[in-house]
């Protein structure tokens, strides 16, 4: 990619940047890394024009600053996660989350959705935790919603079709049959009575 990209590293260790660096130098060859090491509240509240890697810690104490960023492209690396920390996303700047056990490999694919301009969760987290959370509190209240209703399986599909993958994708991250892909793709448009995620969306952005 010939656009340059700006990144910010708030709450790691020197090591764990430099291994994250590597990565994304080789997503797009003109990345420039700014080590912050621990912000400010002078931090979020000056627009840093870029995407802004932030850990746990950071995103629990600086929150409410976060949730009033509009700029910037937050990315959130989890030590460990609790559904109700993570539900918070949602509902403010963030463009993707990781835990740091996840695959260097999952990293690498996530960071390039992000890049292209989606947005990503890491496998684990939609696996484990997604199913139980809140995403838009007017639609899934109603007992009738179709999320309400959707499998584990067909909601972990769900999210990775709303990031944008396509089924050779899902399948490398989940291993999944092309076909068993298909079958809960089918589900999940039935549910909603369409055959477009777009459409789906919208609905639930209402």
């Amino acid at each position: 990619m010939n656009k340059n990209f700006r990144f910010y590293f708030f709450g790691f260790e020197p090591v764990f940047i430099v291994g994250l660096s590597s990565i994304l130098r080789k997503i797009c060859s003109n990345a420039e890394i700014i080590d912050k090491y621990e912000p400010s509240e002078d931090t979020f509240e000056s627009n840093l024009d870029g995407y802004v890697f932030i850990s746990k810690t950071v995103y629990v104490n600086f929150f409410h600053m976060i949730k009033a960023q509009h700029n910037n492209k937050i990315i959130v690396l989890f030590d460990d996660i609790e559904s109700s920390m993570l539900s918070n996303i949602f509902h403010v700047n963030v463009v993707a989350c990781f835990t740091y056990d996840v695959d260097i490999s999952e990293i690498e694919f996530g960071l390039n959705r992000v890049i292209q301009g989606h947005k990503y969760i890491s496998q684990n987290i939609l696996q484990d935790l997604l199913p139980n959370l809140t995403f838009n509190k007017k639609e899934l209240h109603k007992q009738s919603s179709p999320i309400n209703k959707m499998s584990k399986n067909e909601f972990a599909i769900f999210k990775h079709l709303q990031n944008g993958l396509g089924n050779k994708e899902i399948y490398s991250l989940t291993g999944l049959k092309p076909s068993t892909i298909s079958t809960y793709k089918k589900r999940i448009f039935e549910k909603f009575n369409t055959k477009s995620i777009v459409k789906i969306n919208e609905l639930l952005n209402r």
